[in-house]
């Protein structure tokens, strides 16, 4: 018994000459780790709260629209493709095309562009240059149109079927 005090006695006093060695180097170390953890959290509070406002944003887009007042509704949806979040930005495209609130088709293709840019996702990226193809092949654009399409059936995409379907036409 006497072999195993003296044994945790020398273990102790290793430990404390280590802590006494390296005070500062554990300070520090905590110090960072803790501000670390302090700015993660941070960031994502202020990632919940600007996923909020873009919710609140894009629900009044839908009421300006619900209610005919077509510009106020186009250029919030606008605000929400120009914030880069993926999920608002791609729901406020597609709320700009079928309802057709803007009528220069090169802005609305500047704005799949920034939509594409920000998708992550090579599906989702499938499915925004499927709808660009179905855009300008409506805004008689079809060679252009078709050229996508066959990028995508060429790449064994998941919407090959329809792609495929569209090309026989």
């Amino acid at each position: 018994m006497d072999i195993n005090s003296d044994n945790s006695q020398s273990k102790l006093n290793r430990i404390s000459f280590f802590i006494n060695k390296n005070k500062k180097k554990i300070l520090i170390s905590t110090i960072l780790i803790i501000l670390l953890c302090l700015s993660l959290i941070f960031f994502q509070i202020n990632n919940n709260r600007k996923n909020i406002l873009l919710s609140e944003k894009f629900m009044n887009a839908q009421i300006y629209l619900s209610t005919d007042k077509k510009i106020k509704a186009l250029n919030i949806y606008e605000e929400l493709i120009k914030s880069k979040n993926e999920f608002y930005s791609n729901m406020a495209l597609n709320m700009i095309i079928e309802n057709d609130l803007e009528k220069d088709s090169s802005i609305v293709l500047n704005y799949f562009e920034i939509v594409e840019s920000i998708t992550k996702d090579n599906k989702q990226k499938d499915l925004i240059n499927f709808k660009k193809a179905l855009y300008l092949i409506e805004i008689s654009k079809a060679g252009e149109g078709k050229k996508i399409l066959q990028k995508l059936s060429d790449k064994e995409s998941d919407l090959k079927f329809m792609i495929d379907e569209i090309l026989e036409e």
